[in-house]
């Protein structure tokens, strides 16, 4: 078994694994702009990243290969995907995937054919949604699938709301809103102050900075978690992935590529392949 990385980062997408005890990382989907990475839970091997310029993408061999996939429908930016654990279709795990202007679509083909879920414009919120870079507009930002409750999914919207449905997309409602304190120090890196918090059972949230870089300049992108790895997450930040091994406490930084490759990190997928 070995753990693959995929790290989405504005430019390309950084596929990694350990070899000899050394990472190798490639290059991949370079110059398309990668916003988003997802891979189906029960089947690792299979990837889908979303691009903002050239559409939805997949992979069946862990990121060695990729082809594009519902460019009939998904053809806006595609700037999140998601892959359910729980709803399946034979071998496929039910794809989503969010575009700009926000819009969400569903397969259970993996990626052949999709449908949109309708009825996001009609929400209360909706009259307020705007991405503030480009006022005009506004995307979906993440997708998270309920790992335990079929056709529960909670949808992130950049900027203005967090939706759920509890129907597969039938119905939505809003949830609740969380924003940065403005514009400016959530999208650009010069004036970014991003840090990590963890909490135990019965202690109180706490900052944790051990092994992490400064604060000041840093965003921090997105963490994930490797369900074969019991107690490890990682951390894709402007100033590279890092790794803890003690569940948040400590960091150590993983030497998958380049420093000037991280610039606005935008996703980020840790998994086992056989």
């Amino acid at each position: 078994m070995t753990v693959r990385i995929y790290a989405a980062m504005g430019n390309e997408l950084l596929v990694a694994g350990r070899r000899n005890g050394d990472w190798r990382t490639e290059r991949r989907l370079t110059d398309s702009s990668p916003q988003t990475v997802a891979a189906d839970p029960l089947r690792p091997e299979v990837v889908y990243c979303g691009t903002f310029d050239r559409g939805l993408w997949r992979s069946v061999d862990a990121g060695e290969s990729w082809e594009q996939v519902g460019e009939n429908v998904v053809h806006d930016p595609v700037m999140a995907a998601a892959v359910s654990a729980v709803e399946r279709n034979g071998e496929h795990g039910v794809v989503y995937a969010g575009t700009e202007p926000s819009a969400v679509y569903r397969s259970e083909d993996g990626g052949e054919t999709w449908r949109e879920l309708g009825g996001l414009s009609e929400l209360p919120s909706a009259p307020e949604w705007s991405f503030p870079p480009r006022p005009e507009t506004h995307h979906v930002r993440w997708i998270s699938p309920d790992p335990n409750t079929s056709g529960r999914l909670f949808v992130a919207i950049e900027a203005g709301a967090l939706i759920q449905t509890p129907d597969g997309g039938e119905t939505w409602e809003d949830v609740v809103v969380s924003a940065a304190s403005s514009p400016w120090q959530a999208h650009n890196p010069r004036a970014a102050e991003s840090t990590i918090y963890r909490k135990s059972a019965g202690e109180p949230w706490r900052e944790v900075r051990e092994g992490l870089p400064d604060v000041e300049g840093r965003v921090v992108a997105v963490l994930a978690a490797n369900q074969d790895e019991p107690g490890v997450f990682y951390a894709l930040t402007s100033e590279g992935l890092y790794r803890s091994p003690d569940a948040g406490s400590s960091w150590e930084r993983l030497e998958i590529g380049r420093q000037d490759q991280f610039g606005r990190p935008t996703g980020l997928v840790v998994a086992e392949i056989g």
